[in-house]
Protein backbone atom coordinates (compact mmCIF):
# COMPACT_ATOMS: atom_id res chain seq x y z
CA UNK A 1 0.00 0.00 0.00
CA UNK A 2 1.36 3.69 -1.08
CA UNK A 3 2.74 5.26 2.37
CA UNK A 4 0.30 8.23 1.89
CA UNK A 5 -2.97 5.98 1.80
CA UNK A 6 -1.72 4.33 4.72
CA UNK A 7 -1.10 7.17 6.83
CA UNK A 8 -4.63 8.51 5.87
CA UNK A 9 -6.19 5.54 6.57
CA UNK A 10 -4.19 5.48 10.76
CA UNK A 11 -5.43 9.05 10.45
CA UNK A 12 -9.00 8.29 10.01
CA UNK A 13 -10.58 7.67 13.11
CA UNK A 14 -13.92 6.65 11.28
CA UNK A 15 -12.56 3.63 9.65
CA UNK A 16 -11.57 0.51 11.59
CA UNK A 17 -9.09 -1.80 10.64
CA UNK A 18 -9.94 -5.33 11.68
CA UNK A 19 -6.97 -7.48 10.93
CA UNK A 20 -8.30 -10.29 8.86
CA UNK A 21 -5.64 -12.64 10.45
CA UNK A 22 -6.63 -11.88 14.41
CA UNK A 23 -10.80 -10.87 13.19
CA UNK A 24 -13.89 -13.53 14.27
CA UNK A 25 -15.02 -15.21 11.60
CA UNK A 26 -17.20 -13.37 9.32
CA UNK A 27 -15.10 -10.10 9.76
CA UNK A 28 -13.29 -8.07 7.24
CA UNK A 29 -13.43 -11.44 5.04
CA UNK A 30 -13.17 -11.20 1.12
CA UNK A 31 -15.50 -13.15 -0.76
CA UNK A 32 -13.98 -16.84 -1.11
CA UNK A 33 -14.16 -16.33 -4.74
CA UNK A 34 -12.21 -13.57 -4.84
CA UNK A 35 -8.83 -15.89 -6.01
CA UNK A 36 -11.25 -17.03 -8.50
CA UNK A 37 -11.84 -13.79 -10.29
CA UNK A 38 -8.45 -12.95 -10.19
CA UNK A 39 -7.35 -16.13 -11.89
CA UNK A 40 -9.74 -15.45 -14.57
CA UNK A 41 -8.73 -12.05 -15.30
CA UNK A 42 -5.02 -13.11 -15.32
CA UNK A 43 -6.35 -16.18 -17.71
CA UNK A 44 -8.53 -13.29 -19.77
CA UNK A 45 -5.35 -10.89 -19.88
CA UNK A 46 -3.11 -13.74 -21.42
CA UNK A 47 -5.69 -15.09 -23.85
CA UNK A 48 -6.08 -11.24 -25.08
CA UNK A 49 -2.87 -9.47 -24.58
CA UNK A 50 -3.65 -6.44 -26.99
CA UNK A 51 -7.72 -6.63 -26.31
CA UNK A 52 -9.03 -3.85 -24.28
CA UNK A 53 -10.36 -5.44 -21.05
CA UNK A 54 -13.49 -3.17 -19.01
CA UNK A 55 -14.33 -4.70 -15.70
CA UNK A 56 -16.94 -3.46 -13.14
CA UNK A 57 -17.14 -3.86 -9.24
CA UNK A 58 -19.77 -2.72 -7.21
CA UNK A 59 -17.61 -2.82 -4.29
CA UNK A 60 -19.60 -1.11 -1.29
CA UNK A 61 -16.71 0.89 -0.07
CA UNK A 62 -13.32 1.72 -1.49
CA UNK A 63 -12.13 2.83 1.80
CA UNK A 64 -12.22 -0.77 2.85
CA UNK A 65 -11.37 -2.52 0.12
CA UNK A 66 -8.33 -0.01 -1.57
CA UNK A 67 -5.92 -2.85 -1.54
CA UNK A 68 -8.20 -5.45 -3.68
CA UNK A 69 -9.13 -3.13 -5.88
CA UNK A 70 -6.05 -1.53 -6.71
CA UNK A 71 -4.65 -5.18 -6.55
CA UNK A 72 -6.14 -5.79 -10.21
CA UNK A 73 -4.83 -2.63 -11.66
CA UNK A 74 -1.20 -2.99 -10.31
CA UNK A 75 -1.40 -6.24 -11.99
CA UNK A 76 -2.22 -4.88 -15.26
CA UNK A 77 -5.61 -7.07 -15.51
CA UNK A 78 -7.55 -4.46 -17.16
CA UNK A 79 -7.62 -1.38 -19.30
CA UNK A 80 -10.64 0.22 -17.95
CA UNK A 81 -11.98 -0.62 -14.16
CA UNK A 82 -15.42 0.87 -13.00
CA UNK A 83 -16.13 0.94 -8.95
CA UNK A 84 -19.31 0.85 -8.06
CA UNK A 85 -21.20 2.13 -4.55
CA UNK A 86 -17.53 3.61 -3.72
CA UNK A 87 -18.76 5.44 -0.68
CA UNK A 88 -16.23 8.04 -0.65
CA UNK A 89 -16.52 11.85 -0.06
CA UNK A 90 -13.91 14.86 -0.95
CA UNK A 91 -11.76 14.34 2.65
CA UNK A 92 -10.32 11.25 0.35
CA UNK A 93 -8.12 13.32 -2.42
CA UNK A 94 -7.14 11.81 -5.91
CA UNK A 95 -3.68 11.10 -4.86
CA UNK A 96 -4.69 9.13 -1.81
CA UNK A 97 -6.60 6.80 -4.35
CA UNK A 98 -4.41 7.28 -7.09
CA UNK A 99 -2.94 3.64 -9.04
CA UNK A 100 0.44 4.32 -11.64
CA UNK A 101 -0.40 4.25 -14.95
CA UNK A 102 -4.37 5.05 -14.38
CA UNK A 103 -6.02 7.88 -14.53
CA UNK A 104 -9.13 8.01 -12.03
CA UNK A 105 -11.94 10.13 -12.89
CA UNK A 106 -14.52 10.03 -9.50
CA UNK A 107 -18.12 11.28 -9.04
CA UNK A 108 -18.86 11.18 -5.29
CA UNK A 109 -22.01 11.39 -3.24
CA UNK A 110 -20.65 10.57 0.58
CA UNK A 111 -19.06 8.14 3.00
CA UNK A 112 -22.18 6.32 3.58
CA UNK A 113 -23.21 5.75 0.39
CA UNK A 114 -23.28 5.58 -3.36
CA UNK A 115 -20.61 6.84 -5.62
CA UNK A 116 -18.85 5.67 -8.76
CA UNK A 117 -15.51 5.84 -9.82
CA UNK A 118 -13.34 4.87 -13.07
CA UNK A 119 -9.87 3.99 -13.52
CA UNK A 120 -8.56 4.02 -17.31
CA UNK A 121 -5.58 3.09 -18.84
CA UNK A 122 -3.01 5.78 -19.45
CA UNK A 123 -2.27 4.18 -22.98
CA UNK A 124 -5.74 5.15 -23.71
CA UNK A 125 -6.65 8.80 -24.39
CA UNK A 126 -9.20 9.66 -22.49
CA UNK A 127 -11.35 12.81 -21.02
CA UNK A 128 -14.28 12.99 -18.72
CA UNK A 129 -17.32 14.77 -20.53
CA UNK A 130 -18.59 16.00 -17.29
CA UNK A 131 -20.90 18.41 -18.91
CA UNK A 132 -23.08 14.87 -21.01
CA UNK A 133 -23.23 13.27 -17.49
CA UNK A 134 -27.50 13.67 -16.52
CA UNK A 135 -28.76 15.32 -14.01
CA UNK A 136 -29.86 13.89 -11.09
CA UNK A 137 -27.62 10.37 -11.69
CA UNK A 138 -24.85 9.10 -10.65
CA UNK A 139 -22.69 8.51 -13.29
CA UNK A 140 -19.20 9.58 -15.21
CA UNK A 141 -18.91 9.89 -18.86
CA UNK A 142 -15.47 9.54 -20.32
CA UNK A 143 -14.86 10.20 -23.64
CA UNK A 144 -11.79 7.26 -24.71
CA UNK A 145 -9.91 7.28 -27.98
CA UNK A 146 -9.30 3.85 -29.47
CA UNK A 147 -6.78 3.84 -32.59
CA UNK A 148 -9.14 6.11 -34.92
CA UNK A 149 -12.31 5.60 -32.84
CA UNK A 150 -13.67 7.80 -30.62
CA UNK A 151 -15.90 5.74 -27.49
CA UNK A 152 -18.18 7.25 -25.13
CA UNK A 153 -17.80 5.14 -21.81
CA UNK A 154 -20.73 5.75 -19.57
CA UNK A 155 -21.01 4.17 -16.25
CA UNK A 156 -23.51 4.66 -13.60
CA UNK A 157 -24.72 4.24 -10.15
CA UNK A 158 -28.22 3.31 -9.18
CA UNK A 159 -29.37 3.18 -5.97
CA UNK A 160 -31.74 0.45 -4.50
CA UNK A 161 -34.24 3.56 -3.90
CA UNK A 162 -34.29 4.75 -7.69
CA UNK A 163 -36.60 3.70 -9.71
CA UNK A 164 -35.07 1.70 -13.16
CA UNK A 165 -37.39 3.73 -15.23
CA UNK A 166 -35.51 6.98 -14.12
CA UNK A 167 -32.69 5.45 -16.40
CA UNK A 168 -34.03 4.36 -19.61
CA UNK A 169 -33.95 7.33 -21.47
CA UNK A 170 -30.70 8.58 -20.43
CA UNK A 171 -28.49 7.70 -23.89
Amino acid sequence: MDPTVYKNYQDDEALEFVCPVCAPPGQNEEPEDTANYLDELVQLRKKFPKNIIVAHLNINSMKTKYVMATDILYQKLVDIFIIGESKLDDSFSDATLNVDGYRLFRNDRNSRGGGIMAYVSCDIPSRRLKESEPDGIEAINVELQIGETKWLLMANYRPPSEHPKHFENIA
